[in-house]
């Protein structure tokens, strides 16, 4: 595999630039995304050249796995990226898990799920039965925009705002942590609302 770095010389000037700014985006981002107008060249790049990414990223312990049926690439995680989360957003991000799972084969491909605040807030309560503060979720979801799980169309604090769902939120969230969060939600009890957002926070990674 170390034999295909030579690969890169071999590159053109604009295949060189292409790789780079590939490969940084996946580093930083962790999630390379075919839908977005600013992934697109990336997204394509990346598949065109899919020994010499692997051979690169290898080098530095990581990997990357890509599902063409859903247009995502995502790189495995380190231990740095893993992402400490409280209660409301442990919910909120199983929240997105199982309504992107719902409306992710109803649209065509290119599109992405879209719900409305208002939806959103209502299976939050319905999960957790409690409501998070104004503030925090405004928190919340500006997070979740920042590591291109969602994209917010609007006021955060209109009901009627859309919200995109990226296929990244799967990948964020696996079955196993879907579990744990679950348990830890049947844990809660009416007072839960009392306890610091940051309380037992666990570990969910920005990635694989």
């Amino acid at each position: 595999m170390r034999n295909r770095i030579s690969e890169i010389n071999e590159l053109s000037d604009r295949d060189f630039e292409l790789f780079q700014n590939s490969v940084h985006t996946l580093l930083n981002s962790s999630f390379i995304i075919r839908g977005l107008d600013e992934h697109k060249k990336y997204y394509q790049f990346i598949l065109s050249n899919l020994k010499l990414v692997e051979a690169y990223l290898h080098c530095a312990n990581l990997s990357f796995y890509y599902d063409e049926s859903i247009g995502i690439i995502s790189r495995s995680g380190t231990p740095s990226d893993r992402v400490s989360l409280g209660i409301d957003e442990t919910v909120s991000l199983l929240v997105l898990r199982l309504i992107y799972e719902e409306k992710r084969h109803d649209i065509s491909l290119g599109e992405f799920p879209v719900l409305c605040i208002r939806d959103f807030l209502e299976k939050f309560s319905i999960l957790s039965k409690r409501q998070p503060k104004k503030t925090r979720f405004r928190e919340i979801l500006r997070r979740f925009q920042s590591l291109k799980l969602i994209h917010i169309e609007g006021d955060e604090t209109d009901p009627e705002t859309a919200i995109q769902l990226y296929p990244s939120i799967p990948f964020a969230l696996d079955g196993q942590a879907i579990d744990d969060i679950c348990t830890r939600i049947s844990m809660l009890d009416t007072d839960s609302a009392d306890i610091p957002d940051s309380e037992g926070a666990p570990d969910e990674r920005e990635g694989n």
